[in-house]
């Protein structure tokens, strides 16, 4: 979800952002599933139609990784992880008078994880905790939503869409996946 805070888009160059979402990954042997959340703040170039933007903020994630392990009665361990780290953002904004502008943008985030505490007392291979890089292209495009629902073309059900997209690559927890989140809110 992009919430975004404040007067209209073409009256402030600093915004306030509030993400959260669901994230798909996955690599050969390892799945992940988790809820990622995103609070942070950008500078935009003053003006309508599209301009550059540079943000920055904190990335939190929690979630489950599905790892292959013959020890397992179904062949694959749930093991819990979570990720913490700074988050720098850069992009174009579509600036049209609205609440929310759509976002083109790279996120990249350094990240500290931390793993399943059954790992201490049975380890698995590969899987382990410490530091990893989350990289990221997406958009946000709930103005769209919003205008869409504000013209009567619409219900407001479409609020229930997910009005961010991204494609990700993340190293952690001893692995290197790729993946997909979606974020959504109101």
């Amino acid at each position: 979800m992009l919430l975004l805070l404040g007067g209209t888009a073409h009256a402030d160059p600093v915004r306030v952002h509030l993400e959260a979402a669901a994230t798909v990954e996955g690599s050969g042997t390892i799945t992940s599933v988790a809820f990622r959340g995103y609070l942070g703040v950008s500078l935009q170039q003053p003006g309508e139609g599209a301009r550059g933007f540079i943000g920055a903020g904190a990335h939190l994630g929690s979630g489950v990784l599905d790892v292959k392990d013959p020890r397992a009665a179904d062949q694959y361990l749930e093991l819990s992880f979570e990720t913490l780290g700074p988050e720098a953002r850069l992009g174009a904004v579509f600036v049209d008078g609205g609440y929310v502008d759509t976002q083109l943008y790279v996120a990249i985030a350094p990240l500290q994880v931390g793993v399943d505490p059954r790992l201490m007392y049975d380890r698995v291979d590969g899987i382990h905790g410490g530091s990893g890089l989350r990289v990221a292209v997406g958009a946000t495009y709930a103005d769209r939503l919003v205008r869409t629902i504000g013209n009567g073309q619409g219900d407001v059900y479409l609020l229930m869409l997910p009005e961010t997209f991204e494609l990700v690559w993340e190293k952690s927890a001893g692995s290197i996946r790729g993946g997909a989140s979606f974020g959504w809110g109101f």
